[in-house]
Order: structure tokens, then C-alpha cells, then sequence
């Protein structure tokens, strides 16, 4: 297969909301044409260039748990591939992905706060229909809340955009 485009990353993005299995990441990359392994997998989550998975129970008979990464972590592996091969060093690479995602973390660990804080204050001082219009107001600022975080993760994970065909190309380069 040649190079993936945007439109056919963000339908495997779409496909895969709940996230990739470490042999699913293998078999999509494999069937580009950029050679990766779980071995390298485990490598740059170690180096902190990716992230963790996240451990998924099934249900069903034969139960258990696998684990999942974020499906942008397809766009992660080809810049990290193609930042590499550019001659940039593995500090520089993690120190740059850790940033983004610090920011993020930091953002969403405040806007729990705040609205803890506010849910705080709703429970002394106001009267019940006051109480239920904030309550109500504030499930729905949640909601965005939570939209907000998921989208800027998910332009984190895209931040990157040069690595649409570039990478992909380059990453085949080295392998190849």
C-alpha cells in the first residue's frame, strides 16, 4: 500500500476511537510498507516518546485485558520515524512531545478544579432552582470541558502535519 493520506489516517482514527492494540499499530504500519516492531514499540513508550497503553478488559468467556494505545499514536510513530531519520536526537524528540502533552495534562487537571471549586460554592449560599440552572449549566460546560481536552489531544497527536506522505516516504527510505 503507498502512502497513507489525511483523509485515510483520520478514517482509521475514526474507526478506532477506543484505540490500537500493539499488533494492530504493527499490522497498519506493515501493510504501508514501514517496517516497525513491538519491539520498537515498547522502545519508544520506554523512552517516553509514546505513550502507555492502557489496559482494556473484555468481556465475554475468555475474558482479560489488553492493552491500548491512543489511535494517534499512527501519526506519533511516523514523525518520531521521520524526526530520526532528519538526524534529531532522542532528547530532542521526547522533549518536544512532552511539552504538548504536559500542557494538555495541565489544563485539564485545572479545569477540574474550577469546577470543583464552583460545584463547592453551589452547595452553600444558593437557593434550589439557582442550585439546579448552575448544575444544569454546568454538566453541559463538562461536556465541553471534556470536548475541549479530546480535540486538543487529538491536534496534538496531528500537530505535525508534515508527516502525511513525507514521513511515510522517508520512513520507507530507511527501512527500505
Amino acid at each position: 500500500m503507498g502512502a497513507w493520506s489525511e483523509d485515510e489516517l483520520a478514517k482509521i482514527e475514526a474507526e478506532h476511537p477506543e484505540g490500537l492494540a500493539a499488533a494492530e499499530i504493527i499490522s497498519l504500519l506493515d501493510g504501508m510498507g514501514v517496517r516497525f516492531s513491538e519491539a520498537s514499540l515498547r522502545k519508544y513508550v520506554q523512552l517516553e516518546l509514546l505513550p502507555r497503553s492502557v489496559r482494556v478488559g473484555h468481556r465475554g468467556r475468555q475474558g482479560g485485558s489488553q492493552g491500548q494505545y491512543p489511535v494517534e499514536i499512527l501519526r506519533q510513530i511516523l514523525e518520531i520515524k521521520k524526526l530520526l531519520s532528519e538526524g534529531k536526537g532522542i532528547e530532542e524528540i521526547r522533549s518536544k512531545a512532552l511539552l504538548i502533552q504536559h500542557e494538555i495534562d495541565n489544563l485539564e487537571a485545572n479545569i477540574r478544579r474550577v469546577f470543583e471549586g464552583i460545584e463547592r460554592a453551589l452547595e452553600s449560599g444558593s437557593d434550589e432552582v439557582t442550585r439546579e440552572q448552575c448544575r444544569r449549566e454546568m454538566r453541559e460546560a463538562k461536556a465541553a470541558a471534556a470536548d475541549l481536552v479530546r480535540r486538543l489531544r487529538a491536534v496534538e497527536g496531528r500537530r505535525n502535519s508534515e508527516i502525511r506522505v513525507t514521513a511515510v516516504e522517508t520512513a520507507k527510505r530507511q527501512t527500505g
